[in-house]
């Protein structure tokens, strides 16, 4: 049975990192939608598919969400097309998104929390370039969404605190018990 990893975590807690790790090692990834333009360094379908505010048919969508003016959401048609695909997918999601999809497709939702603490993340949001609006604003999100309980939601768990070699190998581990367990979580 197909599996679906689901990273969730607050802003620098390292999900889009672990996503792309999964993806050089051969888990393809669902991308999402989002409203805002792309950054410099992003490419259309593979960070994102960047569609106008207008074109964005909350009907097309399993889940949507707004942030800061912003539309984010996964597709149907993305989860569908590569599940028929593909064996291992992961995807990056907040915690509306994980349980939209889990309540879709429970058997192969394995939802993961990175968690990590406010000074390490605020850390890496400067290290990244983040602005310090941008900074303040996800912080006040971080206490808001109460991003620091994630892990009572969630299947598994990670330490997002420790060095990105570390994480993969806890995703390593956790993939593991996935597959020994077959389609139990």
């Amino acid at each position: 049975m197909s599996k679906i990893y689901c990273f969730v975590g607050p802003s620098g807690s390292g999900k889009t990192t672990l996503a792309n790790y999964c993806t050089s090692i051969g888990i393809k990834e669902i991308v999402s939608s989002t409203s805002r333009k792309a950054r410099n360094n992003e490419v259309e379908g593979k960070d994102y598919y960047f569609v106008d505010k207008s074109d964005f048919n909350k009907d097309d969508y399993i889940e949507y969400s707004e942030y800061a003016g912003i539309l984010h959401g996964l597709k149907k048609e993305e989860v569908e097309t590569k599940l028929s695909q593909y064996h291992e997918l992961c995807a990056v999601l907040d915690l509306n998104g994980v349980q939209a999809l889990k309540k879709l497709y429970p058997k192969q939702v394995v939802s993961i929390a990175l968690v990590i603490d406010i000074d390490t993340s605020i850390d890496r949001m400067k290290k990244r370039g983040d602005s310090q609006e941008s900074i303040k604003r996800r912080i006040e999100n971080y206490y808001e969404r109460k991003e620091y309980l994630l892990k009572e939601h969630c299947d598994y768990w990670m330490d997002a605190n420790q060095e990105i070699e570390d994480v993969f190998q806890s995703f390593n581990h956790i993939r593991n018990l996935c597959q020994a367990n077959g389609n139990s979580v």
